[in-house]
């Protein structure tokens, strides 16, 4: 594979390209170029029209780019490279996060250097997303991190379950919600709705967190 420097003008976008980016997805990867470099080469074919690199050739415009690093599959035949182009945009939805592990490489990043997870593409809507995202055992699996007391971290306050499903035997239709919480206040707040799961046999994570809630109140006579 040579990769070859060339003018951006000579780059022709392919005009059937059934792949389309909003201008936030360019704009995230002007970013991620600007802060990392040229890490991948846009493939063209032998008349320099793209077969894979659309977004990067929009985020260089973006940039304002001179020239940008290529490969050319000259050796392609031309169902060759129409079968790449649909392939490239195909396996690319093929995968999915594992959640738990990626909350650990964002916390780890952020422990780093906090405007690292920006640049990699992770807006605050992404981390509370993907907050809500995490199950039990993952969220115990990070919490039980050694990662010290001032460290901030995204957390969940989740609730499982969805509108529509049955409650806690009240027919209530059931909600999703979210706090950002340090690694110490998770700590605790985990250990609290395992004992309520445990001392009142709660299934749900959400049952145990609002008995403790009723507790609470209860003990302050406060009414809801």
């Amino acid at each position: 594979m040579k990769v070859q420097w060339v003018g951006i003008e000579k780059l022709k976008p392919y005009w059937r390209n059934p792949r389309r980016r909003g201008a936030e997805s360019v704009r995230k990867i002007a970013d991620s170029i600007s802060t990392f470099g040229w890490q991948q080469p846009i493939v063209v074919d032998k008349e320099f029209v793209v077969i894979i690199g659309h977004g990067r050739l929009e985020a260089a415009k973006l940039l304002e780019a001179k020239q940008v690093p290529v490969v050319v599959a000259g050796s392609l035949a031309p169902d060759k490279v129409k079968a790449l182009r649909l392939a490239d945009n195909r396996t690319n939805r093929d995968s999915d996060w594992d959640i738990g592990l990626l909350a650990q490489e964002i916390e780890e990043l952020r422990g780093l250097d906090v405007h690292l997870i920006e640049h990699a593409g992770f807006t605050e809507d992404d981390l509370k997303r993907i907050a809500d995202d995490l199950d039990e055992s993952a969220l115990e699996k990070i919490a039980g991190a050694d990662t010290g007391e001032d460290d901030e971290a995204f957390a969940t306050g989740h609730v499982d379950g969805a509108p529509g499903d049955a409650g806690s035997g009240d027919g209530n239709p059931l909600v999703t919600f979210s706090e950002v919480l340090s690694f110490e206040q998770r700590n605790v707040v985990n250990a609290a709705i395992q004992l309520a799961k445990q001392r009142e046999r709660f299934e749900r994570r959400g049952d145990a967190l609002f008995h403790i809630c009723e507790l609470y109140l209860e003990e302050h006579d406060e009414k809801f």
